[in-house]
């Protein structure tokens, strides 16, 4: 239940094994960031996250693409536990100590948790929104499966849905932002990249991004015109895929993604796809616009102690639509454009 709402999920089994410093498994590397590019803490290359401010006080937040709604827990919420994630403790919402905070009417239900609607002050980096509407969650779903994550919410980037005013919107309607387009990469085993209002930079890609515009769902999501399991066309059930680097695995369809945990001899277990370290299974390749975009092995695979997990699983129920998550954004960079309806994609650069 706590995935569905958040997205991204901290596997709780890394949680032993990684060295920590500040908390979580960082990568040491010192690359510069460019003006307006937020840093996001890499977290066993499971989950990224970013520091913001709500009403003054300091959150640590995922993000999401498949809806506009944010959220984040309250003090409230851990039911008095003395709460730790892997960087030694949540931050959390202190709602009644924020002097900005507006309560609204409505109430928040999600997978999550529940509470109520309301708006703040929200500062990320600099770029500032008085009247940032949120669901403020005074009671989480499962407390125990929410403290291991290293953030207190989540802060959606999706586009219009259910009359939801969208971020990127509200930061040019605040004059935080020119233009509705944001960028993301995420780095293995080293920090990833968020750039709001921005392409982001230049040296963090190879070449020019190429531009692929949505379909006519509601989301960020593109026409799919071909996908191949090594060098086997695929005849596939989906003809649809949605950009969500919040969540990990990648999914597809069942039936499709059955057959590709075949090829690669996976079996499932405690949750996980295994896979045997020593097998080369097909590559992945998904074709936007006439260019494929193909995940290899080393895209795919984690490595875990002794075990070698696919990060390639069946989607929940059956569906048209595959998700690429964050195995596919540690390969490419990607640049999101509200305003065009666009999706901008190029490789990423290994050591930017």
């Amino acid at each position: 239940m706590l995935r569905a709402c958040v997205g991204a999920a901290l596997v709780a089994f890394c949680a032993c094994e990684a060295s920590v410093e500040d908390g979580e498994a960082v990568s040491r590397s010192m690359a510069a960031r460019a003006p307006g590019e937020i840093s996001l803490r890499n977290v066993y290359d499971l989950s990224y996250y970013f520091k913001v401010k709500l009403g003054g006080q300091k959150v640590k937040v995922a993000f999401r693409m498949g809806t506009p709604n944010s959220w984040v827990a309250t003090k409230e919420a851990t039911e008095g536990r003395p709460i730790r994630d892997e960087s030694g403790g949540h931050y959390t919402y202190p709602h009644s100590e924020s002097t900005t905070l507006e309560r609204l009417n409505d109430t928040f239900d999600e997978a999550c948790g529940d509470g109520f609607w309301g708006t703040d002050v929200l500062a990320i980096d600099g770029l500032s929104v008085d009247e940032f509407r949120f669901g403020v969650v005074t009671s989480l779903a499962d407390v125990r499966a929410w403290e291991p994550n290293p953030f207190d919410g989540v802060i959606g980037l999706g586009l219009d849905r259910d009359g939801t005013v969208p971020l990127l919107e509200a930061m040019v309607a605040a004059g935080a932002i020119e233009k509705p387009v944001f960028s993301v990469v995420f780095g293995r085993g080293k920090p990833g990249y968020l750039s709001l209002g921005s392409t982001g930079n230049l040296d963090r890609y190879e070449g020019d991004p190429r531009y692929v515009g949505l379909d006519s769902s509601k989301g960020w999501s593109v026409p799919l015109e071909a996908l191949w399991i090594g060098d086997d066309y695929c005849d596939f059930d989906a003809r649809r895929a949605a950009f969500d680097p919040a969540m990990s695995p990648i999914t597809g369809p069942p039936s499709t993604v059955e057959r590709f945990h075949r090829e690669w001899q996976a079996e499932r277990r405690a949750g996980m796809v295994v896979v045997p370290c020593d097998k080369d299974g097909p590559a992945l390749s998904f074709r936007f616009d006439g260019r494929d975009y193909t995940l290899e092995k080393d895209d795919l695979i984690t490595k875990w102690k002794s075990l070698c997990l696919l990060n390639v699983d069946k989607a929940a129920r059956t569906t048209d639509t595959w998700t690429l998550s964050e195995p596919f954004f540690r390969k490419y960079y990607a640049i999101f454009d509200a305003a065009e309806r666009r999706v901008g994609l190029a490789k990423a650069r290994r050591d930017p």
